[in-house]
């Protein structure tokens, strides 16, 4: 695709349209949309034969990398941005340049969430462990009993009692008097 400013302009006023920003970087919805622009913008047979969601992606991304090399040599040599009036090419350029930048952080936000959750879940986790772990083996039984008996309350069954030795003294003191 032989590329010009106008070219250009139709591509950022389509991503602007279509609203891609608004979906997570690589993400299948996010897919969608690139093809929805190539499609829109092979409708326009005297500018475009036809382009791919690759090319206009890499299209897209090249054209931001320049802009960005611009702005900051700008800012390097004048310690400030040109404060010219600016064409519609650097305005949709420059907006689509912050929707990109803000999708970036919500997506580095939402990573971040996600990863204090899964601490906070195996934080959580390793401090029942530590609690079972520093009980005593009785309140450990007594702590499954009690689960087991909010599970099972028909299925508990006694314990056996051992028999003790008064029981086999007593035992043989009536073997010894039926003898007698």
């Amino acid at each position: 695709m032989s590329c010009t400013e106008e070219k250009d302009i139709l591509l950022m006023r389509e991503m602007a349209a279509q609203g891609i920003f608004q979906f997570k970087s690589g993400s299948r919805e996010r897919g969608n949309v690139w093809q929805a622009i190539a499609k829109n913008l092979n409708g326009h047979k005297d500018l475009f034969n036809s382009v791919t969601s690759r090319g206009v992606r890499d299209r897209f991304t090249l054209i931001l990398r320049r802009y960005k090399a611009r702005n900051a040599k700008e800012i390097k040599s004048t310690g400030e941005g040109s404060e010219d009036e600016q064409s519609e090419y650097d305005l949709l350029l420059e907006e689509l340049t912050h929707l990109s930048e803000e999708s970036d952080v919500k997506k580095a936000n939402a990573e971040a969430e996600s990863a204090k959750e899964k601490v906070s879940a195996e934080k959580e986790l390793a401090l029942d462990i530590r609690k079972r772990a520093m009980e005593t083996i009785g309140q450990t039984s007594k702590s499954l009993r009690s689960k087991s008996d909010e599970l099972q309350d028909d299925e508990i069954k006694e314990r056996k009692k051992r028999r003790t030795g008064g029981d086999t003294l007593a035992w043989l003191e009536k073997k010894k008097q039926n003898a007698i």
